[in-house]
């Protein structure tokens, strides 16, 4: 931004010009960064950002708040977008329950808290931010 001054009303952005147009924006309450960020790993926290971004990143009209509120994610999703292992991602995974941070459940919104009954699951596992709880992993 240059010295000149500002008309009064005049839009000011505090973005380079090349990102006021980036879309979609997710919309991640800050208390993820504030509160979570600092206890988890690196693959935990990349696998709740990649939750976050396939439930509140999309928009559902249907769902109170206009935000998914679980989506079904696969292994090898999570190892796309993370570049994490399978090792990894499951330690994440468990990791992220222990914090009571996620839920985990299969279609009929069964919970699936245990590596078990996840193994054993003939079904997909819809995962989802656990809102119910302050995100404060201590």
């Amino acid at each position: 931004m240059t010295n000149q001054s500002l008309q009064q009303g005049e839009k000011v952005s505090v973005l380079p010009s090349a990102w006021e147009d980036l879309t979609p924006v997710v919309p991640v309450p800050a208390i993820y960064f504030d509160d979570s960020m600092p206890y988890l790993s690196d693959a935990e926290w990349r696998v709740l950002c990649i939750i976050i971004r396939q439930t509140l990143g999309w928009v559902d009209k249907e769902q109170v708040g206009g935000r998914k509120r679980r989506d079904w994610i696969s292994q090898s999703q999570f190892r796309e977008k993370t570049g994490k292992s399978r090792d990894s991602i499951s330690r994440a995974i468990a990791g992220l329950l222990r914090h009571e941070l996620i839920v985990i459940e299969n279609r009929d919104g069964e919970l699936m808290h245990t590596a078990r009954s996840r193994q054993q699951a003939r079904d997909r596992l819809y995962y989802r931010l656990n809102l119910s709880r302050n995100p404060h992993p201590r």
